[in-house]
């Protein structure tokens, strides 16, 4: 074999090795691809679909997790103690960004709950160190007591002093005496070794969830019994709001019952679903878990229950499930908190921002950025915005109260007026009203309205402006179509229909069956231009439904509508370890770092015009105001602390009807139903007036008036000529009205006829038989005599009638 045959035989060998040893290194590549992808965290993936959820806490063996005011409490409960798992409970103060250890390490934390700033703690494991049980903490977890026997506990509910503790064999145990004495909850009923899943207690009634079922107790625990219809769904939980219980089974997914339990419906939604947990925050959102395989996510519900929505967790959990869910309500956007087994704790942002369709601009000439809502003086009703409607009305327990569009409900005089279905704005007699958005005019009238126009604005919204006067109307036409731009004068502010004073009532109609027709949509389409603007809330309106003789009805929705951002109105600040300073306009709140529990969130508000306490008090334009205060679990705080201080800036161009030292914060106080004054003062620049308080409530600033409004006004008689015998007159009467001091003065004739004008110059009363004239006076300040009457009897024919009474006839007309 010659040297080059030797040469072409070396490099094949060593191709076929070289070519060997690129298959064997690209075989190896392709099992750790395949390996890769099969160990690739079930988390990554998740954020490859785009999931909303994030991971914060990644720590195995988490079990339970609670909202507390001042952060977020996580137990974990592991047995792998050579992992040197801590085994107590995590914080986190910060909305899940950062978590740090925080109490009970090593004793196995099952559950916690948070009643009135104690923390209650379910400990699983029992050493010659610490017993097992129930663990209390009464100085935000720096010492703890221990009360009760050494029960490996699971779960623990609270409702004052006394303590529900569920345990793995010794069945449920209840201190009514804050944990001093103990009682076996089950007695006879059910087997002392019974383990107890889940407690939830909602006054008296108390369902828990054992290893056999759902159990029930209407009498707080102190009988229980099962519940048939639940246990033949195989009832796993139970959330208990104010109006509703809902269950959730396994056999028939999500049940809601209405009267305590005693009959279960199953919901249109989430029928099918193996539904094992629910939790809720505020009164709108809950959530719902389906937590076995092979389909396991969470559901959320923004309506009470009536339309669901998956939050997209499912690649997160499976197969491993979902343990507990919390909620921190807040706005524009609310926060859940997944504990995932094995996995650790995930969060997802829910937004809460109301829809909005910001197409109107200002009502009135010389409309101030804050005078939409300072000038308020009646709300719209969310709970039955049925004024005028004569075939439903609304419910005795709601005919004296009105919820407006922050969610608030309270009797007259904190908010007017029940059944409204629009808004009164206090505005000066005369002020010109003009179109907020282009549309067509036309012009109405009716005795309770007096004279209206409406304006179509195209794009499924009409808009109505009531008890304008009668001159300068932008059209007297009922069928006038007269096109307007935004900005057009389309009136002005007049005392026509039925009025208390002068004011623009503005009412919204939505077209709800896209018909271009608006004569259909009385009351279904009354809609609330400030939309809802409450997020832990639901609006009642846009969730309500009725049947009358008119047929099936349902509320509308409402959408923000005004082109001014809301934020002009409000300021929001979550304070922690540092004072601050929140302004509003005039307004001005001091708070220091004194305040406690961190986080707070705080909320600043410009409110409507209110009520003085007494004629001899004057509202202070543009001084009314809201703060409001949430701890971190989204509950409302009453009380601080540490006093806030307030400052309103003094009007330059104050009433000299008002005494400038008399000036003084009030607060409302919601227990007495009555406004409080509040020691003030000018603060140092002399600019502000100031006065400090802890109290969370709506404020006000009055002032002393030198002649009150009953006086100011003037006192108004009434003459008349006319000829007659005895009281009845023989011709109409010629009437004549005069006012002690000058001022104008109104009128309506007829006690059917609701229409008020303006007097001018004497006038005849032209009806005949018994007649009403009603007048009163008006000021420059608007302020608005207390309404008198006159009583003609006219009979032009001289043929009075005397009294016929029939009883017990039949009529028939043919």
């Amino acid at each position: 074999m010659d040297v080059w045959e030797r040469i072409r035989r070396i490099n094949k060998a060593f191709s076929h090795e070289a070519l060997l040893k690129a298959i064997k290194k690209l075989f190896i590549f392709l099992m750790f691809a395949i390996f890769c992808l099969i160990i690739i965290p079930q988390k990554a993936l998740a954020n490859s679909t785009g999931s909303p959820w994030e991971s914060v806490l990644d720590k195995e063996n988490l079990v339970s997790l609670e909202i507390a005011p001042y952060g977020i409490l996580v137990g974990q409960k592991s047995h792998a103690h050579w992992q040197n798992p801590y085994n107590g409970i995590f914080i986190s103060r910060d909305f899940g960004n950062t978590w740090e250890e925080f109490a009970l390490g090593g004793y196995g934390i099952m559950d916690t709950k948070v009643v009135d700033n104690r923390i209650y703690a379910a400990a699983h494991f029992s050493t010659p160190m610490h017993p097992a049980g129930l663990y209390y903490s009464d100085d935000y977890g720096a010492t703890w007591i221990h009360r009760g026997q050494d029960w490996k506990a699971t779960t623990v509910e609270v409702a004052g002093d006394t303590i529900y503790l569920g345990t793995i064999s010794n069945g449920l145990w209840i201190s009514r005496n804050n944990g001093i004495t103990w009682e076996n909850a089950f007695k006879y009923e059910v087997k002392p070794g019974t383990h107890i899943h889940k407690i939830w207690r909602n006054g008296d009634v108390m369902f828990i969830k054992t290893n056999s079922g759902l159990l029930v107790s209407y009498d707080d625990g102190k009988n229980f019994e099962i519940n048939d219809q639940l246990s033949t769904a195989v009832g796993r939980c139970v959330l208990l709001t104010p109006t509703r219980i809902y269950a959730g089974t396994r056999d028939v997914g999500l049940l809601f019952s209405e009267d305590l339990g005693a009959t279960w419906e199953t919901t249109k939604r989430l029928r099918s679903l193996d539904t094992s947990l629910l939790v809720k925050a505020g009164r709108n959102i809950l959530a719902a878990a389906e937590t076995y395989a092979p389909y396991e996510t969470i559901y959320l519900s923004k309506d009470q229950g009536k339309s669901w929505a998956d939050t997209l967790i499912t690649d997160l959990v499976e197969p491993y499930g979902i343990l507990d869910v919390g909620v921190i309500p807040g706005a524009p956007t609310s926060e859940i908190f997944a504990v995932v087994a094995q996995e650790g704790i995930y969060k997802m942002e829910i937004a809460n921002a109301p829809t909005s369709f910001p197409f109107l601009g200002d009502l009135w000439e010389g409309q101030e950025s804050t005078e939409l809502i300072s000038t308020i003086t009646s709300f719209f009703d969310h709970e039955y915005p049925l004024l005028g409607y004569t075939s439903y009305s609304e419910s005795e327990n709601s005919a004296q109260t009105t919820t407006n569009f922050l969610g608030q409900r309270e009797k007259e005089p904190v908010i007017y007026y029940s059944s409204h279905n629009g808004y009164d704005f206090g505005l000066k007699y005369g002020t010109k009203i003009i179109a907020p958005a282009a549309g067509i005019a036309n012009y109405y009238y009716c005795p309770a309205c007096g004279h209206a126009i409406k304006i179509d604005h195209q794009n499924g919204y009409e808009t109505t402006y009531m008890h304008l006067q009668k001159e300068d109307l932008v059209t007297e036409d009922s069928a006038g179509n007269v096109a307007v731009e935004a900005g057009d004068t389309i009136g002005k502010v007049g005392m026509t229909g039925n009025t208390t004073g002068p004011h623009l009532h503005f009412q919204i109609k939505k077209d709800t069956d896209y018909d271009g027709s608006f004569d259909d949509e009385f009351p279904t389409g009354m809609t609330d231009p400030f939309g809802w603007q409450n997020s832990l809330v639901w609006d009642p309106w846009a969730t309500f439904t009725w049947q009358d003789n008119q047929g099936p009805h349902r509320g509308s929705s409402s959408e923000y509508l005004w082109a001014a951002d809301w934020s002009s109105w409000e300021v929001r600040e979550t304070f922690r370890e540092s004072g601050a300073l929140m302004e509003l306009a005039d307004i001005r709140v001091e708070i220091p770092a004194t305040i406690k529990p961190y986080p707070l969130h705080m909320k600043v508000q410009k409110y409507a015009k209110v009520t003085p306490p007494n004629s001899k008090l004057k509202f202070i334009e543009g001084s009314s105001f809201i703060v409001e205060a949430t701890d971190f679990a989204g509950e409302t705080v009453h009380k601080l602390d540490d006093f806030l201080t307030l400052k309103f800036k003094v009007p330059t161009d104050l009433s000299e009807n008002v005494l400038k030292d008399s000036l003084k914060f009030f607060h409302w106080d919601s227990l007495e139903g009555a406004w409080e004054a509040l020691t003030t003062k000018l603060d140092p620049s002399g600019e502000y007036l100031q006065a400090k308080t802890d109290e969370i409530s709506n404020f006000a600033v009055f002032g002393e008036v030198l002649t009150p409004a009953d006086e100011s006004v003037g006192e108004t008689t009434l003459e008349f000529e006319a000829t007659g015998s005895g009281k009845w007159l023989q011709e109409p009467p010629l009437v004549t009205l005069t006012n002690a001091a000058g001022n104008r003065v109104f009128y309506a004739v007829g006690k059917e006829n609701e229409y008020w004008q303006e007097y001018t110059e004497p006038f005849v009363v032209e009806n005949e038989g018994v007649v009403e004239v009603r007048f009163r006076a008006l000021d420059e300040a608007g302020n608005v005599e207390n309404t008198k009457a006159q009583t003609f009897y006219i009979d032009p024919s001289r043929e009075v009638l005397g009294t016929v009474k029939i009883e017990n006839a039949r009529f028939t007309v043919q």
